[in-house]
């Protein structure tokens, strides 16, 4: 260790030593805007990402709400307001009834989307809504909700339909909301 002799060598060192510090943070402070700006610019593309995709998925509901979208998933925004409401209204008027929504007609783009639902158990056909509530006749309501009379079940949605009903649940394809609604409030009241 060098040992110092003079004041003067002291205040050397340590003016050396500030001004060394006072450079490498102009040098850190110099980084981090470049980093930041970086940072920034990298938001603002994906904002504008975001914003493109979503712009063309209300487009696509708008034309399949209005028929004019023949592609993917044909239930459209307007199938999915249907089963909002539903769901919504079994919120509002059962509380504690245990029920879900499941993820019927969901377009999966990829094949190895399609491989991984089906290993981990997803069958085709099941019913949109699986009420698990019993009453006096039935063991639990299943819906397979269509948007309005001009949509039939496809056939795989049929078999989950009997194969259902043959284990003592009550399973429909109901046909917009006002047939929902009813057949709930009917199940609900043992009317079914």
């Amino acid at each position: 260790m060098v040992k110092l002799t003079t004041d003067f060598d002291m205040e050397t060192i340590l003016y050396t030593l500030l001004l060394l510090s006072v450079l490498y943070l102009i040098f850190a402070v110099k980084h981090l805007k470049e980093d930041m700006g970086y940072m920034e610019n990298k938001i603002h593309n994906l904002e504008n990402l975001i914003k493109s995709n979503t712009d063309k998925i209300y487009d696509i509901e708008e034309r399949v709400s209005q028929g004019g979208y023949k592609g993917g998933y044909t239930g459209g925004a307007y199938g999915r307001k249907v089963q909002i409401n539903i769901v919504n209204y079994l919120k509002l008027q059962y509380p504690k009834a245990l029920f879900t929504a499941t993820m019927g007609g969901q377009f999966q783009r990829h094949y190895s989307q399609r491989l991984k639902a089906k290993r981990t158990g997803y069958l085709r056909g099941v019913s949109d809504l699986l009420i698990f509530e019993p009453n006096d006749t039935y063991k639990g309501l299943f819906i397979e909700l269509k948007k309005d009379k001009k949509s039939y079940p496809t056939k795989e949605q049929k078999m989950f339909i009997e194969n259902a009903l043959n284990r003592g649940y009550y399973a429909i394809c109901c046909k917009g909301f006002d047939h929902c609604k009813e057949v709930i409030d009917n199940y609900f009241k043992n009317e079914l």
